[in-house]
């Protein structure tokens, strides 16, 4: 119980820092900044209950499996072909798909006015950080899709941090970038990419973002905004 109220304040402090962050960029006075944003991070903790039903669909999967087999001494190997077929309802969470997918647009769209011509760097970060994501994700059992968060934070931070200090962008446009390339590759390379393996598990629903404030859907694009930030400031400072 103490571990579990322990990890809650912590994705409440990296929520608000993630909101206070975005919101003081957008030159909002430090008073209203910190209550929006304590509002803001407590709601995400509240919803993170919250899964919202968009439909069901077939899924199917072949699973090809190699046996090898003792017989008097002799090595057979076999090539095993599994069909698996299941109906699925795809729900998505408030919290863990909603929010950021929310906070992704809204970051597009700041883009879009700020500077518009960075636009299709955002779409090959995405892209790179989809094929990335992709391959780091691992099914677990009873669990869904996982993807290590140190390792996906870490990869995310330093392209991003390279993209921000090569086009010189301000600490908004960076978080901005960073946030909405790592949520939308997450959605793509991890959720989307694999809901046909998942049906392996013999699972009857899905819900994307189904961890809530502690998914990796909000908790990765959140941390590596933050941090990406931060390591700009630190390195701009030290090159002037």
């Amino acid at each position: 119980m103490l571990a579990r109220r322990l990890f809650e304040s912590v994705l409440a402090l990296v929520s608000a820092l993630v909101f206070w962050e975005f919101l003081s960029s957008i030159y909002l006075s430090n008073s209203i900044t910190v209550y929006i944003a304590a509002f803001l991070s407590v709601l995400t903790l509240v919803t993170g209950g919250v899964n919202i039903y968009i439909k069901d669909k077939l899924l199917e999967e072949e699973y090809i499996k190699p046996v090898i087999i003792n017989v008097d001494k002799v090595l057979v190997y076999q090539v095993v072909k599994l069909q698996a077929r299941r109906v699925c309802s795809i729900l998505v969470n408030l919290a863990g798909a909603v929010l950021p997918m929310l906070f992704s647009a809204i970051a597009l769209l700041t883009i879009a006015i700020v500077k518009l011509d960075i636009l299709p760097q955002v779409l090959i970060n995405a892209s790179l950080l989809t094929l990335l994501y992709h391959k780091l994700s691992v099914l677990i059992k009873d669990k869904g899709v996982g993807v290590p968060i140190a390792v996906s934070i870490a990869v995310t931070v330093v392209l991003s941090t390279t993209t921000s200090l090569c086009l010189n962008l301000n600490n908004l446009i960076s978080f901005a970038l960073t946030f909405a390339s790592s949520a939308i590759a997450l959605l793509v390379g991890v959720d989307l990419m694999n809901l046909r393996r998942v049906v392996l598990f013999n699972v009857r629903k899905i819900i994307i973002g189904g961890m809530g404030a502690a998914d990796a859907l909000l908790l990765i694009p959140a941390a590596s905004a933050l941090v990406t930030v931060n390591v700009v400031r630190v390195l701009s400072a030290l090159v002037v």
